[in-house]
């Protein structure tokens, strides 16, 4: 699931993600997991991360892929590795995207 930066999930209780072009397709997680993927890597021009070795980058990349399930590493016919938005985004994105249909058209009925 991707969240907005700011965005808190109590990760004592249930989650559940959605479909999002079919939002009544629901399912609930009660195990899981959740970790920033983003680190900051500068600030005010600053190197403030440090530097993986090529070792470190080999076993993190092992690693990530042994955490997945064998029916998305597959090369014959995989399962689609789906990622979810968390309801605020997609309500973001969705809002984002009503606005900029109703300036398009709101700007052809000008120029005609």
């Amino acid at each position: 699931m991707i969240t907005l930066f700011d965005e808190k999930i109590d990760e004592s209780k249930p989650i559940s993600i959605f479909h999002p072009i079919y939002t009544w397709k629901t399912t609930t997680y009660d195990d899981y997991i959740l970790r920033p993927m983003l680190k900051q890597i500068f600030k005010h021009g600053e190197l403030i991360y440090k530097l993986p070795d090529i070792e470190e980058i080999r076993k993190y990349c092992a690693s990530e892929v042994e955490s997945l399930w064998d029916e998305f590493k597959r090369f014959d016919n995989p399962h689609i590795y789906k990622v979810d938005l968390s309801k605020d985004l997609w309500e973001l994105k969705n809002n984002l995207l009503k606005e900029t249909v109703k300036i398009s058209k709101k700007s052809k009925k000008q120029s005609d």
